[in-house]
Order: C-alpha cells, then sequence, then structure tokens
C-alpha cells in the first residue's frame, strides 16, 4: 500500500439530539426512511424495547412504556444556530403525522446530549447486565438498505419470540440500515 486517503466528517459547532419514542420498531424504522428523504440528520440509532428496558435506571425517559416501543436518537448538525433551527423544523414538518408515544423534544445542550448519547454507546454493557448469570452474550451484525429496515426488524422480532429467545435485543445505525443483534 503506498497511499491512504481519509475522508472526515466536518464536525459542525450547533449540534442537536432527540429521543423519538415510537410506539413499535417498524414505525421507527419508517421515520428512519422518512427522516432520510426529508431532513438533514446526521445520525439516527435505533433502540427497541427491550434496548430502553436495559437503560431505564439512567432516568432520561419514562419507565412504564408499552411493551413494543422502540426509540430512535437522532442527532442533527448545522454551520449556525439559525441553521440548525431549521433543521429541526424540518424534522418535525417531516415526522407529523406519525405516532409519537411522546412529545418530540430536541436539546442542544450538551450536558443532556451527551447522556442521551451515552445510554447508545453504553447497549452492549447495558443489555448484557440484564442477562442472568452464566449466560453468554453474543453480538451479531445485519445489514440492509434504509427501505427494507422495517421489514428486517420485524421479522426479527419475530423470529425471536417464535424460537422464545426472550432476551433478545436490537439496536443500531438505522440511517445506514446496520443493527446489532445482541
Amino acid at each position: 500500500m503506498s497511499e491512504v486517503v481519509l475522508k472526515t466528517v466536518e464536525n459542525h459547532p450547533y449540534k442537536a439530539t432527540a429521543l423519538l419514542l415510537f410506539p413499535d420498531v417498524v414505525t421507527a424504522c419508517n421515520a428512519t426512511y422518512i427522516l432520510l428523504q426529508k431532513a438533514k440528520v446526521d445520525a439516527a440509532e435505533l433502540m427497541d424495547r427491550a434496548s430502553l428496558r436495559s437503560a431505564e435506571h439512567k432516568g432520561l425517559f419514562p419507565k412504564d412504556l408499552g411493551p413494543d416501543v422502540a426509540a430512535l436518537l437522532i442527532e442533527t448538525r448545522a454551520s449556525s444556530d439559525s441553521e440548525l433551527s431549521s433543521q429541526i423544523e424540518q424534522i418535525y414538518s417531516s415526522l407529523k403525522g406519525l405516532p409519537t408515544v411522546v412529545d418530540i423534544e430536541f436539546t442542544k445542550d450538551p450536558i443532556a446530549f451527551d447522556k442521551l448519547w451515552d445510554v447508545r454507546k453504553g447497549l452492549i454493557t447495558s443489555a448484557g447486565s440484564v442477562r442472568p448469570n452464566s449466560t453468554s452474550v453474543i453480538l451479531e451484525d445485519v445489514a440492509v438498505e434504509v427501505p427494507k429496515l422495517a421489514g428486517l426488524t420485524y421479522d426479527l422480532q419475530k423470529l425471536f419470540r417464535n424460537y422464545e429467545y426472550h432476551d433478545a435485543v436490537v439496536f443500531g445505525h438505522a440511517k445506514d440500515g446496520n443493527l446489532h443483534l445482541l
């Protein structure tokens, strides 16, 4: 190898994040596809109900969520505050009409922002910690085109139920169509 080219992503100074709670993973995955078509989203991370359950102790979302609730943790970045506000409005507009469990609220506060992202970053550890003692944690990845993500996620959860794999956790990079199965 004689040459390496590294392309980096610009680190915009203005950022906002929101934890979007949907009634189920299909709606969360469909929201991802809508956002990619209609809004500026720099990250969209899917977390199924088991993922959320494993992080409830952090107190960042309601504990009394329904059994099928899923979340999208999204981030949008901009070079100015006015551009960021415009992007947030575009996200609200894009998702209008989709059912959510709670109202969508963005934060620009770096402390709140980091707490939400720490939930996502710590999912392997938190999901593994709620497993019974002496059991294994195996992580697998699957990827599809984003328009097929809802169907894949639904089918995976159906398989887990059919084969009584009750400890399954599904989370990942929804924006890229990449899921982690734990």
